[in-house]
């Protein structure tokens, strides 16, 4: 899934805000910007259940295994894809597409192949 438009035609690439050329992308990465946060949380709820597992109720385990989890998969699981130019300057981040790592993943290796095409003039 990912959450708004990633669209590749004609040696263009559009997303919901803007248009790139391709010839101009020198990199296109992708990171995972939740990931630490993700680990800490669960890391936490993790340690908290640990610690104070004597007094709570099976309940409240359940909730703080649960919260555990479901950070570390949205961690894991949310991606961002930057493309870097010399054109766009240090500014990256607004021009970022969100989506799941799997996703943006297979959009990274066809916007790279569009660049490489681009860049050797035989775009469509």
């Amino acid at each position: 899934m990912i959450f708004g438009k990633l669209i590749i035609n004609d040696a263009v690439l559009h997303t919901h805000r803007d248009s790139f050329i391709l010839e101009g992308i020198k990199k296109v990465s992708i990171h995972r910007p939740f990931l630490s946060t993700g680990v800490l949380i669960a890391g936490l709820a993790g340690l908290f259940a640990v610690g104070f597992a004597d007094i709570l109720y099976p309940g409240e385990l359940v909730l703080l295994g649960s919260v555990a989890a479901t950070s570390m998969l949205f961690g894991v699981s949310l991606a961002q894809l930057r493309l870097i130019s010399r054109d766009l300057g240090v500014s990256e981040a607004p021009d970022a597409v969100y989506g799941t790592y799997a996703h943006l993943k297979r959009a990274r290796l066809k916007i790279s192949s569009a660049v490489a095409e681009a860049k050797s003039g035989c775009a469509s």
